[in-house]
This record gives structure tokens, sequence and C-alpha cells, in this order.
């Protein structure tokens, strides 16, 4: 039960938090509403009656980060797994050349083996073919 908001609203209003949560759970065994307490008099009141609703739009905006969230969490996931698998690749060609770092077979080294072992051509890195 979420005693300690009423509690805490009654004690920072001057009222006796102890008779006012016993008040309001007196009112709502009676009434069986949701009860809130009126600040102004310290005494129960019905919420609904009162015109206390609870706000569409921060329930709303609630649902939206939580959804954003799981989403970021899950992308971070991904590219840590990206990360790992990649840095095994690097391992793996590092430890096929022989030598710790760029080297190995050619003047590509580990960067070749990477690719695929094969060369670009020239006409490649700039986009068009002869």
């Amino acid at each position: 039960m979420l005693s300690f908001i009423p509690k805490v609203l009654a004690q920072n209003s001057g009222y006796d938090p102890q008779e006012t949560l016993l008040k309001l759970q007196t009112e709502y065994t009676e009434s069986g509403q949701l009860i809130g307490v009126d600040l102004s008099t310290g005494e129960p009141m019905v919420a609904g009656e009162a015109g206390v609703w609870d706000n569409y739009s921060v329930k709303k905006q609630l649902l939206h980060s939580c959804t954003v969230i799981a989403s970021n969490i899950l992308l971070v996931d991904e590219i840590m797994r990206a990360g790992m698998s990649s840095l095994r690749a690097w391992d793996r060609v590092r430890r096929h050349s022989g030598r710790p770092g760029l080297g190995g077979s050619g003047e590509l080294g580990d960067a070749q083996a990477f690719c695929g072992g094969r060369q670009r051509l020239p006409t490649e890195e700039v986009g068009w073919a002869a």
C-alpha cells in the first residue's frame, strides 16, 4: 500500500500523519472508492468527485519512454556483440599472420587478410572501372 504519500502530504500540510492515515483507511473501507487527502482541511475526499484525475499525458509519456529506453538497451547490446565479433576476427587475423599488430604476408598485411585476402584494384578505390 502506498501509505507514505498521503502521510508525507499530511505532514507537510501541518496535519497529524497517523490520524490522517487512519481517516483515509476508514473512509476507503466504508466507500470502496479512491480516496485522497484534502490538503486544506486534512480530511479524506473522494478523488473523482473532487476532480482529481491521473494525468493522461504523463502516463502516455511514461509508456513512450519505456519503449525508447528498452530499444536503446537492445541497440547497445547489438553494438557490443558486433564489437566483440570484430575483435575476435582481428585476433584471428593477428594469429594467422604470426605477428601482433599490422604486418603479415604483404604490403597491406592484416588489413588485406581481414578483407578476404583480396587486394583492391586502384580503379575500385576511386569507384570507377576502366
